[in-house]
């Protein structure tokens, strides 16, 4: 072998084994890893605590609007009798006593207006009347300008005026001790709901029984309405194969339904009620006729704004 061919064998056999050392022909250079950003939590959502009943003191003062209707229709052998009252109510409220809890148990209602009729007819009202309420032996008592009113004018105000008369508070009945999101239900208290109306379920009553109550709550919404941030909560309540007393028939079947849409101040310690609607159905069945009672109501309540320090 010349020296030549020797040599190029020599490099050719060191190549093989650089080749052979390095695993053969260079791998290309690796893609830097992408390194993605870690996606931040969503945020919580927000929680609000449920606080229906607001206490206040005397001397409190407020502006309060009404409308509503109260229509009873009872049938008797096929032929309906219906007498309706319609009412539309305006005042300054100034609270004259409360409960231990803080409920009004005495108001003074100086009216601006006071638009009420019956089956279509205008009832008389005093000019300028002055409407005092207090409660008596659980009941509410009202006098226009010192004047005990008459019966179907106060069943009317006994739906205005909302005094304490013992019974289970906003937040027995309806409210809840967890906080709650938007959007989310719980259910109304049935103890609560059956002393409530114990009253005119009782002696010739078609009884209620706790297995017939049902009813939901639910925090609807949440918004600012005139500077002050709201609540939107809404009662639906129905009781099954329940009807009050009426009188000498006692009823075989009925029914109760109950709701009330409304908005209250989300800040526990301020008393704001917004605007607030109630409806009550309520139907009764007798050997002698059947009966049908329907109250709505839209009230509307107006607070003095807080002076600025």
């Amino acid at each position: 072998m010349t020296q030549s061919n020797l040599f190029t064998t020599c490099v050719a056999a060191a190549a093989a084994l650089a080749l052979g050392a390095c695993g053969g022909a260079p791998k290309p250079a690796p893609k830097p890893k992408i390194v993605k950003p870690t996606p931040k939590p969503k945020p919580l959502p927000k929680t609000y605590e449920i606080r229906l009943f607001r206490p206040v003191k005397v001397g409190f003062s407020y502006e309060l609007a009404v409308m509503g209707s109260r229509v009873t229709t009872v049938t008797v052998k096929g032929k309906p009798r219906k007498e309706a009252w319609e009412y539309s109510y305006s005042a300054t409220v100034y609270v004259k006593a409360v409960s231990e809890r803080g409920k009004p148990t005495a108001e003074q209602h100086e009216v601006s207006s006071f638009i009420l009729t019956k089956n279509g007819k205008p009832t008389k009202m005093p000019p300028d009347p002055i409407i005092v309420a207090t409660i008596k032996n659980g009941k509410k008592q009202f006098k226009i300008n010192g004047r005990r009113v008459k019966q179907g004018l106060s069943q009317v105000l006994r739906a205005i005026i909302d005094l304490d008369k013992g019974s289970p508070s906003a937040d027995e009945l309806y409210g809840t001790p967890k906080q709650q999101k938007l959007g989310e239900s719980w259910d109304v208290n049935k103890e609560a709901v059956m002393k409530a109306f114990e009253a005119p379920f009782k002696n010739d009553s078609l009884p209620l029984e706790m297995k017939n109550i049902s009813g939901k709550v639910t925090l609807k919404e949440a918004a600012n309405k005139n500077g002050v941030d709201e609540l939107h909560i809404l009662v639906d309540m129905k009781i099954a194969n329940a009807a009050p007393a009426l009188g000498r028939a006692k009823p075989s079947a009925g029914s109760v339904a109950f709701s009330v849409d409304g908005w209250i101040a989300e800040d526990p310690s301020v008393v704001d009620f917004g605007n607030q609607t109630k409806k009550l159905v309520v139907h009764a069945e007798t050997k002698r006729f059947v009966l049908d009672y329907m109250q709505q109501q839209a009230a509307k309540y107006t607070y003095p704004k807080k002076k600025t320090p």
